[in-house]
């Protein structure tokens, strides 16, 4: 960001935001409305009108910086970060009582082995089912490990999505599909289940 020319300032026709105190200081103040609806204030004083016209804009940058900051589409690893230390204590499960302590526990765990790892640099608005199935090739393991970290990326997602984070509604989780695992009676293929062959008469 370019630096800013400080002007010569009448301290008798000072600009909006810098007023002078009956201190005798120049005293400055910016107040905003974030995006989110939050209030963002700072305020103090100077000696002279163009160190308190400085401060100003200096105050002024900081809030359009995190608006633009606040604005853009995160990465996975910045939302699923976010979420789980600001969303998902606070909002309701399923069943409409709080999340236990364990379930965020198990959230956080597969954040930190599948999500962040293997997607988190993908920008939202980025993310395909290609992507996640390739995550799940990597992953491995278990049919039921793999529905679990697709269950809660897709928790992620439509909470983006409600947010406003995505310009879209569709929700890439989605369209993964995982096949349950075969029943046991099922040997690379071939059905092993006990045959009853029935008399005639049966």
């Amino acid at each position: 960001m370019a630096q800013k020319r400080v002007p010569k300032l009448d301290p008798k026709n000072l600009p909006q935001g810098i007023r002078l105190g009956k201190d005798g200081r120049f005293h400055w103040e910016v107040t905003r409305t974030r995006t989110d609806g939050s209030r963002f204030r700072k305020a103090g004083s100077a000696k002279t009108p163009e160190d308190a016209w400085t401060k100003y804009q200096s105050a002024v940058d900081e809030f359009e910086s995190g608006e633009e900051v606040a604005g853009r589409v995160p990465t996975l690893k910045e939302w699923s970060d976010y979420a789980l230390t600001n969303v998902f204590p606070t909002m309701p499960s399923r069943t409409g009582d709080a999340y236990a302590p364990t379930t965020i526990e198990g959230y956080v765990g597969i954040n930190e082995r599948s999500i962040k790892p293997l997607l988190g640099d993908i920008l939202l608005n980025r993310l395909t089912p290609e992507h996640i199935e390739t995550m799940m090739h990597k992953l491995g393991g278990a049919a039921q490990s793999r529905i679990n970290v697709r269950n809660f990326g897709s928790k992620l997602y439509e909470i983006a999505i409600k947010r406003g984070k995505v310009p879209h509604g569709f929700n890439p989780f989605k369209a993964v599909l995982i096949a349950k695992p075969r029943p046991k009676r099922y040997d690379q293929g071939r059905d092993t289940t006990e045959t009853i062959v029935l008399k005639p008469k049966e």
